[in-house]
């Protein structure tokens, strides 16, 4: 790496080793990030029951792709989907028909979809830079944000599976025919359809090839407009509903989630990252000339996009996902256009490589840790099996508020989740709001439900969760208690029954 001669060192081999040692730990510990998220997501694949409190409701709306019903009715008790476009649960039910729709089922499409990003990253920094220490360097960062995520990444939920879409939507777009980069881009739509306004940027890019922008511009727009109008047709306008306007209507911005976004979520876990590559902006002067840094410089449009999201109540961690990964991707290519600045300089700063080496250690060694601190406490195994095994033992129809895949579990119907309730409602429709006021009413009023399960002690803070639903639960239900072998921290842990729950613990298990 040193000329010894024209350094004035004595001794430049300690130098070269040192060198060679930090390439060397960069890489390990880049693989073993990767490994720890592998260890984690399998110990957690098995768990019967819910690691987040709506994993099991996506299975539920999986079920009903998997068995051919649609994923849109008209709003009822039965089933009311979240605000998501079909994308995710299409591929989870093809995979389904491979090994059953379960919990791991969508964990495994939460796997292999991680294991994806991790093979996007790898290629679009590779395809910048031919070099491969620093797209696996990338890869490692991008693992090492699991714990920075609250383990989001093998969750049931669909954010692993849109994150690789929109990583495979990008490296489309920066190598491919722009008609085949805007077809990427209209399914990672259907997956989440926050996306749009970022296709959009990055699809003009190359905006001085006129012909080209246009031609990818024209296709993401007739997909995009195109398969909402086929999923309006078959699904007879409930899908624009759902996608739309529910989401519309439940847009409450929070100032403190707004001002948490630059500091907290990006700059504090991922600081020299970002550092990293600052300085490569500013010292490699990247060209506006250059398709990649107009492209770069677009795809920039992630972190406004995802700040204005995660700015909204009820956003949570896997809102910086798709941040993150576009980090890992800018983190790799400036860690190689460092490298490649600090030859340039090999005369006059010596020692500018092994800074940026140990910058890029530092930072994909904050990406270690303990899967241990992700392990499931058997109690609340047992604790759940309890609350599965009650359900299973009351007559009649229960009705899991938080939880209804539960049901299924214990060989009774699911109903829809109190969140889709409380979201479906919020749109200003009078008709869906009142059919479902009645259908609450009624279902409680003629005792259609055997027993409700709650998540709280107190029914009246469910009810409150829906709007303008508020009969006097006292006058259907005389009996209000704590499911029995269930703990404190239980979800669901309260029951609401005209008698006394049938199970009783046994202290000797």
């Amino acid at each position: 790496m040193l000329n010894c001669e024209k350094s004035g060192l004595v001794d430049c081999v300690p130098v070269h080793r040192l060198d060679r040692l930090l390439r060397v730990a960069i890489g390990a510990l880049s693989f073993l990030a990767v490994i720890l998220f592998l260890v984690s997501a399998l110990r957690r694949l098995r768990y019967p029951y819910e690691l987040e409190e709506l994993e099991g409701y996506m299975v539920v709306s999986v079920l009903r792709v998997f068995h051919g019903q649609t994923l849109y009715p008209r709003p009822s008790l039965d089933f009311i989907p979240y605000m998501y476009p079909p994308g995710y649960f299409y591929a989870a039910a093809a995979l389904g028909k491979c090994l059953g729709v379960s919990f791991e089922t969508l964990r495994i499409t939460s796997i292999l979809s991680t294991l994806g990003c991790f093979g996007a990253i790898y290629l679009l920094v590779w395809s910048e830079v031919r070099k491969h220490l620093p797209a696996i360097a990338a890869v490692g960062l991008y693992a090492g944000c699991y714990p920075i995520c609250q383990a989001w990444f093998d969750l049931g939920r669909l954010d692993s599976f849109f994150v690789m879409m929109m990583l495979v939507a990008m490296f489309c777009t920066r190598r491919l025919h722009p008609v085949i980069a805007a077809a990427a881009w209209v399914l990672c739509f259907q997956t989440k359809q926050s996306i749009l306004p970022a296709a959009v940027v990055m699809l003009c890019f190359n905006f001085r090839s006129l012909k080209k922008t246009a031609l990818g511009l024209a296709t993401l727009l007739m997909g995009a407009a195109g398969s909402v109008l086929w999923l309006n047709h078959e699904t007879h306008g409930w899908y624009s509903f759902y996608v739309f306007q529910v989401p519309k209507a439940n847009s409450d911005l929070l100032l403190r989630q707004a001002l948490e976004y630059w500091p907290y979520d990006i700059f504090r876990p991922l600081a020299l990252a970002v550092l990293m590559v600052v300085a490569a902006a500013f010292l490699t002067r990247p060209s506006l000339r250059s398709q990649g840094t107009r492209f770069y410089l677009a795809s920039l449009i992630l972190f406004p996009l995802f700040w204005f999201i995660g700015s909204h109540g009820g956003a949570t961690a896997n809102t910086f996902m798709p941040v993150y990964a576009l980090v890992a991707v800018l983190f790799g290519v400036a860690f190689s256009r460092l490298l490649e600045s600090a030859r340039a300089m090999e005369l006059s700063q010596p020692q500018f490589a092994l800074l940026v080496l140990i910058a890029c250690l530092l930072q994909v060694s904050a990406g270690i840790y303990n899967p241990g601190r992700f392990a499931l406490k058997t109690e609340e195994t047992r604790s759940l099996k309890a609350v599965e095994e009650e359900i299973r033992a009351l007559p009649g129809d229960v009705y899991v508020t938080q939880h209804p895949y539960y049901a299924i579990m214990a060989g009774k119907p699911a109903h829809a989740d109190t969140v889709s309730i409380h979201d479906a409602m919020r749109p200003v429709n009078p008709v869906v709001r009142a059919e479902l006021q009645a259908e609450m009413e009624t279902a409680l009023q003629q005792h259609r439900f055997s027993a409700i399960l709650l998540d709280s002690e107190s029914p009246t803070e469910w009810l409150q969760s829906m709007p303008k639903v508020d009969p006097a639960l006292e006058d259907y239900y005389s009996i209000h208690t704590r499911i029995p072998c269930t703990g404190p921290l239980t979800r669901p842990g309260w029951i609401i029954a005209p008698y006394v729950p049938s199970q009783r613990c046994d202290d000797s298990k």
